[in-house]
């Protein structure tokens, strides 16, 4: 009897022993790394990624939708195949791989990160440009952070990594400071460099297009009530102000090569990023912890969000009710042109110039207004507001002063800051809607004939009516 069942548990055996031989190539064959070294390359096939220790990211070659081209890049890890693709860095955005190419990324001979096509001994797309060294012991690690460290081995020293290089994303745990730049892409679909930068200058962060300022957080200098424009979770993701997320701290080479993948960054920061989008809008994304990712923050925000939308000495205000941009009393519109409801207004300009060493016939106009830009500059000496008042008539170039007599203290030194503040070019990016908290009492030098008969006093443009 055990003799007739024999040939059928033979059948049984090879069954299972197949089954086993199959499952086990396919494991090997979609197993992932996190590690590229010198006799490693990652070739742009169907397994051709590296996906972090605790699979929070993915690098590999990736085509945007609606394209031909092939770039290298860092994205978020999913294993579902419905969630579409975050891409977070481009190593060769303007030098993208065409057919028939077939992508290969690693170490080169001289120790340098290139992407090159396979079977071709050329130079390549160079992602580093360190000096030339040996390659032997070097190796690419990407980070839970997202952050592509290169690493020599030999010495335990880190050589280069992506964070100190990033493309249109601020990811948590990179460094912000006035050398960094995010650049938009050209589109949804085209990574290349477009022509919004986002950075950071004096303490203040800018949006420029091409080379004009479309947006700024504040204005440099002493007042913190037009520095307010950043949300504070922002502000402590630009700063690395969580030690947490903080490789720097590292006490090792070995340290931060390991990190966060067995300390996971506090989940208030999970999937967090910093976009710097195609469309000139800075934005923060956040997931959430009920797994409900959304955008909490963007600017520009309003039309007067625009940097010096409304022009020279021109009056931005947001109520659909009045109109965008008005000239101050004894000012006209630059352009005769209606160019009140006009982004980006030509502004205004005086009536009548100042009448300098006539200084008995200026005089000067408060207006209520918030974030008045413009090159400013402190006068340290004055007591009273007389003082302010007198320095800006005694200066040819004064347009206008602000006098407080509030003591406040300068945000970088923590010492008594001026109380005296003197405009010595033309006042730009004024607003006149405002709230309690940015609200400036600004004194605009005047001529008193082109005035004429109007009541000098507090002016609240955010009240004026819209007229025809």
């Amino acid at each position: 009897m055990p003799q007739m069942h024999s040939p059928f548990i033979m059948m049984y055996f090879f069954f299972i022993v197949m089954l086993l031989t199959f499952n086990r190539s396919e494991c090997e064959a979609i197993l992932f790394t996190d590690t590229i070294t010198v006799s490693t390359p990652l070739t742009d096939n169907s397994y051709g990624t590296l996906v972090s220790g605790g699979n929070r990211f993915e690098l590999g070659f990736f085509t945007p939708e609606g394209s031909e081209k092939r770039y290298l890049g860092i994205w978020y890890y999913y294993n579902k195949l419905n969630i579409p693709r975050t891409v977070v860095w481009v190593a060769n955005r303007d030098e993208p791989l065409v057919d028939p190419c077939v992508g290969v990324f690693g170490i080169a001979d001289d120790g340098n990160i290139k992407i090159w096509c396979d079977g071709d001994t050329g130079v390549g797309v160079p992602v580093s440009t360190l000096d030339t060294s040996r390659s032997s012991n070097r190796s690419l690690q990407l980070l839970d952070s997202g952050n592509l460290v290169l690493v020599d081995g030999q010495h335990d020293k880190r050589l280069w990594q992506s964070f100190d290089y990033p493309t249109d994303t601020f990811l948590p745990g990179m460094e912000m400071n006035d050398h960094t730049k995010l650049t938009c892409w050209n589109s949804s679909t085209d990574p290349g460099v477009g022509y919004y930068t986002f950075g950071r200058d004096q303490g203040v962060y800018t949006i420029l297009k091409r080379t004009t300022v479309h947006w700024k957080s504040g204005e440099p200098g002493p007042f913190p009530l037009l520095n307010n424009d950043l949300p504070s979770i922002v502000a402590q993701i630009f700063l690395n102000s969580d030690t947490g997320l903080n490789q720097q701290n590292s006490q090792s080479v070995r340290n931060f090569i390991t990190y966060p993948n067995n300390t996971r960054p506090p989940s208030f920061y999970h999937n967090s990023r910093i976009l710097m989008n195609s469309s000139g809008e800075i934005q923060y994304y956040n997931d959430s912890t009920d797994g409900g990712g959304r955008w909490l923050w963007s600017a520009p925000q309003t039309r007067c969000s625009v940097y010096d939308s409304c022009g020279k000495f021109g009056i931005c205000n947001n109520l659909e009710d009045k109109p965008m941009c008005q000239c101050p009393p004894g000012f006209k519109p630059t352009s005769s042109e209606d160019w009140r409801n006009r982004e980006y207004s030509e502004g205004c300009e005086r009536m009548e110039s100042i009448k300098c060493n006539q200084n008995q016939t200026d005089k000067f106009m408060n207006l209520t207004l918030a974030r008045p830009g413009g090159q400013v500059l402190p006068f340290d000496r004055a007591q009273k507001g007389a003082d302010c008042q007198k320095e800006c008539l005694d200066n040819c170039k004064c347009e206008a002063y602000w006098y407080t007599d509030r003591n406040i203290t300068d945000r970088d030194t923590g010492k008594p800051a001026a109380k005296c503040w003197i405009w010595t070019a033309q006042l730009e990016n004024l607003h006149g809607d405002y709230t309690d908290n940015n609200r400036l009492y600004l004194s605009l030098r005047v001529s008193s004939s082109a005035v004429g008969n109007f009541t000098l006093r507090h002016i609240n443009f955010a009240n004026l009516r819209k007229t025809k």
